[in-house]
């Protein structure tokens, strides 16, 4: 229906063997609309802090990037 907020459960595995593959599932009847805030007992959306969202994200692909570079030089 236009306008509904509706969630959406996604999983994603890898096998832990360092090579690049990975799966991504959808959890079964995980696809339901979000209750309304208003209503006693509903969900509500707390605010996102991007600054810091985007810092631990940079953070993260430095230090990949530092792993993959001193693993190349061995």
């Amino acid at each position: 229906t236009p306008g509904d907020t509706y969630h959406l459960t996604l999983a994603i595995a890898d096998a832990g063997d360092w090579s690049l593959d990975s799966g991504v599932f959808i959890g079964a009847g995980t696809l339901s609309e979000i209750p309304d805030p208003d209503i006693p007992g509903g969900g509500g959306n707390a605010p996102v802090p991007e600054p810091a969202t985007m810092l631990l994200f940079a953070t993260g692909l430095i230090g990949f990037a530092g792993y993959s570079r001193k693993k190349m030089q061995r």
